[in-house]
């Protein structure tokens, strides 16, 4: 293979893990989202959830518990990602139009004979790819092996993120079954109320 496809390909993959390392941090804002809405839900439900029975409110204060083991573990794996070492990237374009100059130099200092524009041209172009292919190799296996760690760490905050949703969703049927129950009551007792004022105007037809 030539040293023009060599650096395409390796140029390539260097891109590639670039464009890996925004997808994660896209997703990461996604589930910070979807994480906020569960945690505002819970707060919402949280002064008609604390009128249930003893029992049915020692369910639900588990359930908070969990969530919150649920939740430390996403803060962590957050904190993991966001303190992530910095990735390798490819030298500036001054730095790499200096080692150009570099080479050339080189070439034309080291040559037996004076060289010609096109002998000059020639050594550049393939020392320079070269120095590009390591530069994108390095770069690009730094990226690797930093989106791995990150690609890992996304997935515990996946999980534990769908874990919190399931937990909401149990919490919430308790409030709804609350504020049903309230409903009822509330419907009874109207119904309780209106029944006793008529007994009362027979009472005194009578």
């Amino acid at each position: 293979m030539d040293l023009e496809k060599r650096l395409e390909l390796y140029k390539a993959e260097y891109l590639f893990q670039i464009d890996m390392k925004e997808k994660i941090y896209t997703r990461m804002a996604i589930f910070s989202v979807f994480i906020t809405a569960c945690i505002t839900a819970n707060f919402t439900m949280f002064d008609a959830l604390l009128e249930l029975s003893q029992t049915q409110l020692a369910l639900v204060v588990g359930l908070w518990i969990f969530c919150l083991f649920y939740l430390v573990a996403i803060i962590i794996n957050f904190y993991g990602i966001s303190k992530h070492k910095y990735d390798k990237l490819v030298n500036s374009n001054i730095e790499m139009e200096q080692y150009r100059i570099v080479l050339e130099n080189h070439f034309t200092t080291n040559s037996a004979t004076p060289p010609s524009q096109q002998e000059i041209e020639k050594y550049v172009r393939e020392q320079f790819n070269l120095y590009l292919i390591k530069q994108y190799a390095e770069c690009s296996s730094a990226y690797y092996l930093n989106n791995v760690d990150r690609q890992t760490k996304l997935t515990k905050i996946a999980s534990s993120s769908y874990s919190i949703l399931v937990l909401t969703l149990i919490v919430s049927l308790f409030y709804v079954g609350h504020k049903l129950e309230g409903k009822f009551d509330e419907s009874k007792s109207k119904h309780s109320t209106t029944t006793t004022t008529t007994a009362c105007k027979s009472n005194k037809g009578r």
